[in-house]
């Protein structure tokens, strides 16, 4: 079976709305001090995630992407290779309905890092490029498709953007921004890698290459974890069905009416506005995680041989922001924390552990 390659002229256009797929891991049990007295404690207990995971697709994936079927509503998705693995492996089902949402034309593949660490393309981009090639990969594998476009978190002027053009055929790249409407930005790729002014040596092959800048408005985009970490999960489900059928048809009808081209400004280095004091706290306790641990430990196949790699990966999952929100501790949720410091703790703790752990390979 031959690989379809998804093109739309505009994403935001085609596919409305854009949802989030990845997986909250389950923290182990025993406390962030025992942790880190005795660093060969499990990070994930295994058997409680295999029972998240189970409740999430039955109750909130699978139920939901088969509303989104059966109602026609057109969706872009924001995927992790890690997501597809697990849903390989034991809800092939849930496979099954993207296969059907694609062939159908109501479903736009958007790969996000392996791990969900797409922060990464903030401060370490070539190992950020080994995670795409990873949910790449998987993308082909189960969906039959080649993706054209990446999720980047930040628009900003990144240099080696021409290594995703060149490896893989990127042309499009998807963010989510504070604004009323989305929209796309066409520009040669030499425009976009502008870098405060200064002489920059252009690969030949892409110089006069175009781009897309693609962005959705924050109003529509759905990242579910409110509904992963909601007691009533079934009764999210379906609100959060309706919620996307409905922004997704108002986007319709405004873009029908709508003949101006929206524009965006894009910051020529990283901008921290839109991030509070702990979430850019732990954005530089991963950058020197990073560090530390450095490029040759990237390879997606051997991180689950590794646990310092794995416990990392599972820390840097972009769901975990959602606990450094003071109103998430606020609602009837389960959350692994008491408050977003015990939160900014357990990262720090991690990056100790790892540090204690990589001093002791070298003796």
């Amino acid at each position: 079976m031959t690989k379809n390659i998804q093109t739309p002229a505009v994403i935001v256009e085609e596919y409305p709305v854009v949802i989030s797929l990845s997986l909250i891991f389950a923290y182990t049990s025993k406390s962030l001090v025992d942790i880190l007295k005795n660093p060969k404690l499990p990070f994930v207990d295994k058997g409680r995630s295999d029972i998240i995971w189970e409740k999430e697709f039955k109750s909130i994936y699978i139920p939901l992407f088969e509303f989104l079927y059966t109602q026609n509503i057109k969706t872009s998705v924001i995927i992790t290779g890690h997501f597809l693995d697990i849903a390989a492996g034991k809800y092939p089902e849930f496979l099954e309905i993207l296969q059907r949402m694609i062939k159908k034309d109501l479903l736009y593949i958007i790969p996000d890092a392996y791990w969900g660490s797409s922060h990464l393309s903030m401060y370490y981009f070539d190992w950020w490029k080994d995670e795409i090639a990873g949910t790449i990969d998987r993308v082909n594998t189960y969906l039959r498709i080649t993706p054209t476009a990446v999720y980047l978190p930040l628009l900003y002027r990144q240099l080696p953007l021409e290594k995703l053009l060149t490896s893989f055929g990127i042309i499009d790249f998807v963010s989510i921004v504070d604004d009323r409407k989305g929209g796309i930005m066409t520009m040669p790729l030499k425009s976009f890698r502008r870098f405060r002014g200064g002489k920059v040596t252009w690969i030949k092959e892409v110089e006069k290459t175009n781009i897309n800048i693609n962005w959705y408005p924050s109003s529509h985009y759905f990242d579910l974890m409110n509904v992963k970490n909601h007691q009533t999960m079934e009764l999210m489900t379906k609100s959060i069905g309706l919620e996307i059928a409905l922004a997704s048809t108002k986007a319709q009808i405004l873009q029908n009416k709508s003949k101006k081209k929206p524009s965006i400004r894009i910051q020529e280095e990283r901008h921290w506005s839109r991030y509070s004091n702990l979430e850019k706290g732990v954005f530089r306790l991963w950058e020197y995680a990073t560090y530390m641990l450095g490029k040759e430990h990237a390879e997606i196949d051997t991180i689950d041989n590794d646990p310092l790699m794995r416990n990392l990966f599972y820390s840097m999952n972009k769901d975990f922001f959602y606990y450094l929100g003071y109103d998430n501790y606020t609602k009837k949720q389960q959350i692994p924390f008491t408050s977003p410091y015990e939160s900014f703790i357990h990262i720090q703790n991690t990056n100790i552990q790892l540090e204690i752990l990589l001093n002791q390979r070298e003796s």
